[in-house]
């Protein structure tokens, strides 16, 4: 597995009762968007990284096709780009404020499509369940408060 400077969610896919990532990094800050999935040598079944902000990826330098999954600011996919091989670059989708990258094959297995809404649940360091679901917003419903994070100026509920 990858591992990304933040921490680990897992990615559901609310509308279809299906899981697109058990284990995915989140990556918001400059740094760790760049470097987003270089260097890795594949994604695992149940692997991904959350790219936010983000309307646009590129496969440069990396050697696996990927499945990217454009989502809006209430986590509801706008786009799906499948099988996005590499050394190439996504289209530039407007309304995306999110993407989440996963083994390609992923969102057609699941049956991803535009119109879906995404969950996030963040994990424990172990990459378990710590109990919190995140709303479509981006906030914890209940518990000791909302986790926050400074993302490019702005502060983000996890």
């Amino acid at each position: 597995m990858y591992h990304w400077e933040g921490y680990r969610v897992r990615v559901l896919n609310a509308a279809r009762g299906v899981a697109l990532a058990d284990r995915a990094g989140v990556a918001d800050t400059a740094r760790s968007r760049r470097r987003g999935l270089l260097g890795s040598v594949s994604l695992g079944e149940g692997e991904g990284l959350v790219l936010m902000p983000c309307r646009q990826v590129h496969t440069f330098g990396m050697r696996y096709p990927i499945d990217a999954v454009f989502v809006d600011a209430g986590w509801t996919v706008v786009r799906v780009v499948r099988n996005l091989r590499p050394q190439r670059l996504s289209p530039l989708v407007w309304r995306a404020r999110a993407v989440l990258e996963v083994p390609a094959g992923t969102a057609e297995r699941t049956g991803t499509a535009p119109g879906d809404r995404l969950l996030i649940i963040p994990c424990s360091p172990s990459g378990g369940d710590n109990g919190e679901k995140v709303t479509a917003r981006g906030g914890v419903p209940s518990g000791d408060g909302p986790r926050r994070r400074r993302t490019a100026g702005r502060i983000i509920d996890l």
